[in-house]
């Protein structure tokens, strides 16, 4: 009677092992007449699963190792940057390499993986200016295709002075990448307000998570540019580029309205982007010394400033059709006062007891039907004096959610139904 072969009868020739910092490889030899009994009919096994064989499996198998960081650094932003596109590292390679001499582990650690990363913003200035901001972080060695190396990107707005949301990037970099201080980086770009020369104008606190690792670990579930944003900051934080594009969908430039800026005003190579020394730097860590980088063309030129917020639909209000300013970055709706009737104006007075009566100022609201997409729709909106008849802001975005703004057309959600309405071009 024939014997049956088990995995326990595999005759090893020889076995060997070697790793260091750039490289890892394992290696087992077993003759032919072994390898037919391992793939023959006892064990069922035909030859592209015999990598699958357990034994074999574990021959290969590493001891893995894994280190998890929390950290978190606050920035402090001088007003001179607020209109281009200065950048903060998230990640230091110094600080990677004292890390992995401090944990001393077993096996050369060789590898990142980016966690998330809660960006925090907070105004100094007061609260109530209008001041949309966009966010974003890159991975800067990506440079073609370029809106491939947008992470994630959020658009807020600090009227009420900060907001808070999360990044997930979820991929892993080998330590010994020669751009690694490139891996994590922190764009912006804000209007609105301008302040004194040396004033600053918001800090950035970036609390960061990644894991050291002695394996390439991989945890991505078929997502990309994982963002959540807190229930309390919803209403004035949108994602620029949605989460559920998917892969293709992501080559679409439209839909990514801060990459065209980033297109147009700058190549991010070497030599057009140099590190700034410690004495010329204006923006500082509050627990860490960080130099920051500027793109030499913001410091030599002024470069024309891109406004990506606005969009413009066509409505009906009181039967006269209206050129509508669909904004973004901005939190209130709002309509000329010489569109509304005096006895449809509401007056709220001021509420401060800070200030004399006198100097108070009392804010208007009326509240107006919109016809839009053939739909009639309720606003509320404060009355203001300035050069766009009617403006509709993140209040009215959020009462038609979901949304979705794309190049030829906006579609929104009203009453349990889909309205589609077409971008109107100036």
């Amino acid at each position: 009677m024939k014997k049956i072969m088990t995995e326990k009868d595999i005759q090893i020739i020889q076995q060997k092992e070697y790793q260091d910092e750039q490289s890892s490889e394992q290696k087992i030899i077993f003759d032919a007449n072994i390898f037919e009994q391992i793939k023959g009919k006892e064990l069922d096994l035909s030859i592209d699963k015999i990598l699958e064989v357990s034994t074999i499996k574990n021959w290969f198998k590493r001891q893995k190792e894994e280190y998890y960081v929390v950290s978190q650094r606050e920035h402090i932003i001088d007003c001179k940057y607020i209109k281009g596109k200065a950048r903060i590292p998230i990640l230091n390679k110094k600080l990677l390499n004292k890390e992995i001499q401090d944990i001393k582990a077993k096996n050369p650690i060789k590898y990142v993986h980016l966690g998330g990363t809660e960006i925090l913003i907070k105004a100094c200035f007061r609260e109530g200016i209008d001041t949309p901001i966009e966010i974003y972080l890159a991975d800067d060695r990506i440079v073609q295709p370029i809106e491939k190396s947008i992470i994630s990107a959020v658009r807020g707005n600090l009227i009420y002075q900060k907001f808070k949301f999360i990044i997930s990037a979820n991929y892993s970099v080998a330590i010994d990448d020669q751009n690694i201080d490139k891996l994590l980086v922190l764009y912006w770009k804000m209007s609105g307000i301008e302040l004194a020369p040396g004033s600053k104008i918001f800090t950035a606190r970036c609390k960061k998570l990644y894991v050291l690792t002695t394996k390439h670990k991989i945890t991505a579930k078929n997502k990309i540019n994982k963002v959540k944003i807190e229930n309390s900051f919803e209403r004035i934080v949108s994602v620029i580029d949605n989460n559920d594009y998917s892969y293709k969908e992501m080559d679409i430039e439209e839909d990514l309205e801060i990459v065209k800026e980033r297109l147009s005003t700058s190549k991010r190579t070497g030599n057009e982007i140099p590190e700034t020394s410690s004495r010329t730097s204006t923006s500082r860590s509050t627990s860490r010394r960080v130099d920051y980088i500027t793109p030499q063309k913001l410091i030599e030129q002024k470069i024309e400033e891109i406004n990506s917020h606005h969009y413009y639909i066509t409505g009906i209000m009181d039967q006269r059709k209206y050129l509508i300013l669909i904004n973004t970055g901005q939190e209130e709706n709002y309509v000329i006062r010489e569109l509304i009737p005096e006895q449809e104006i509401v007056t709220i007075e001021q509420q401060n007891s800070e200030l004399p009566k006198a100097l108070r100022k009392n804010e208007e609201t009326t509240e107006k039907e919109l016809i839009i997409g053939g739909i009639p729709i309720l606003i509320n909106f404060k009355i203001y004096q300035g050069d766009k008849n009617i403006t509709l802001g993140i209040k009215w975005l959020e009462k038609v959610k979901p949304y979705k703004l794309e190049d030829r057309q906006l579609t929104i959600s009203y009453e349990n139904k889909k309205i589609i309405i077409k971008r109107t071009l100036i």
